[in-house]
């Protein structure tokens, strides 16, 4: 990543990489950004991700590191790492939905989707709040129209 990317004609092309986010985030794809030089990441999904390498705060290219092998080689070592923090992340995934439906409330999916907003679960667990949020309506409509009778 640098800033000249993040205006490039690719990375402009949003559709491109929001198909990627979505692959990524499904675990269909994994997506590890190299930061090659400073730039504006706020916003981002580039954020949202399970890492940015070699770290968000020291780009390849900067005084951090005494020479550019230096960041490349900590960006090696952290890749190799890499299918760890990826079985974790699915534990943490699995877990929370785990979490989510045994509770079957709307607090329960609300926690899981603002976690994992963009997970596989996320269109069933939109469904299922979605749905308690119905009935809760229903049971309130009904209570109230027979307090009134």
């Amino acid at each position: 990543l640098s800033a000249s990317f993040l205006t490039s004609g690719y990375a402009q092309a949003a559709y491109r990489l929001s198909n990627l986010f979505k692959l990524h985030f499904q675990n269909n794809l994994f997506i590890v950004p190299v930061l090659l030089k400073a730039c504006d990441l706020e916003g981002s999904d580039f954020l949202k991700l399970d890492a940015i390498l070699p770290d968000v705060e020291h780009p390849v290219a900067s005084d951090y590191w005494s020479h550019t092998d230096e960041a490349l080689k900590k960006v090696a070592e952290d890749f190799r790492a890499f299918p760890l923090l990826v079985r974790e992340r699915k534990q943490k995934i699995e877990s929370a939905w785990k979490i989510a439906t045994t509770s079957n409330s709307i607090s329960g999916y609300d926690r899981f989707l603002a976690e994992f907003p963009l997970s596989r679960y996320r269109e069933e667990a939109q469904a299922k709040r979605d749905e308690l949020l119905e009935n809760r309506l229903w049971r309130r409509a009904n209570n109230a129209n027979t307090s009134a009778a």
